[in-house]
């Protein structure tokens, strides 16, 4: 996610908190306008949303941006108006992790969390970050990329972070960006017997390969859970909905591009 002007990021947040957090640490950023910022000072920071507020240890400037958007703090909204009528229990998997926004902000409703992260350098983010809050011994943290193959594929890495997906042969033709060899793996085959009993959610934020992942996952898939996806056309989404049906799942929009499924 990135901001071109100063109006751009305060048109994008809506409350006095959020703008705060970003005066802040600013002042991170212009200390050290002469280098190339990856990583600054961590701070801890309030973001209240809609329904609530919560802490996050912010260890890497876009964690900062990730975490402030108003669409972020809109689906964690709706994560957590599903879940909190709920004891804490059962186990979130979250396909995409990125740096760990979505396991940092929910564990406290689960009794575990599976965290999938391919590239190697968010995944060292997402590994820092979930220490950084203190969740280790919750958060399994699994550094591999869930398709419907087995094996080892190259990876998209692209400086924008949330563009990141897997290559294929109908893709390949983007491979003149920077790629990694990857560890490629069905969802089914990572999760354990009790993983796939107590699943109550599973999020995929895949750039385009959430039908692969999906095809990967079908024992997961014969449970009952919530599923959110994040799918970026029309085209995606009608071959998706089609493909959850055979499991009974009915899709209902959450936010743009963002969709629930549901028994």
């Amino acid at each position: 996610m990135k901001f071109s002007t100063l109006r751009e990021l305060w048109c994008s947040t809506t409350n006095v908190n959020t703008v705060l957090v970003y005066v802040i640490n600013m002042s991170f950023f212009y200390l050290n306008i002469k280098a190339r910022i990856r990583r600054f000072k961590p701070v801890v920071a309030n973001i209240k949303t809609t329904r609530l507020t919560y802490r996050l240890k912010i260890s890497t400037w876009e964690s900062l941006l990730c975490s402030t958007s108003s669409h972020e703090r809109n689906i964690h909204a709706f994560l957590v108006s599903q879940l909190s009528d709920s004891k804490q229990s059962g186990t979130f998997i979250n396909i995409g992790a990125h740096i760990g926004k979505y396991p940092i902000l929910l564990e406290g409703y689960f009794d575990k969390v599976v965290a999938i992260e391919p590239t190697p350098e968010t995944f060292s983010r997402l590994k820092e970050n979930i220490a950084l809050n203190g969740i280790s011994n919750k958060v399994v943290l699994l550094q591999v990329a869930c398709s419907d193959r087995v094996g080892f594929g190259k990876f998209l890495t692209r400086s924008n972070e949330s563009e990141n997906k897997l290559l294929y042969p109908e893709n390949l033709s983007e491979s003149c960006d920077p790629t990694v060899v990857v560890a490629v793996e069905k969802l089914d085959n990572l999760l354990d017997v009790n993983d796939v009993e107590t699943a109550r959610l599973l999020v995929i934020d895949a750039e385009g390969e959430e039908l692969r992942v999906l095809r990967g996952a079908r024992k997961l898939l014969r449970k009952n859970i919530l599923i959110v996806i994040e799918i970026l056309n029309d085209t995606s989404l009608n071959l998706i909905i089609d493909f959850l049906a055979e499991f009974d799942y009915q899709p209902a929009t959450i936010d743009k591009n963002y969709y629930l499924f549901k028994k």
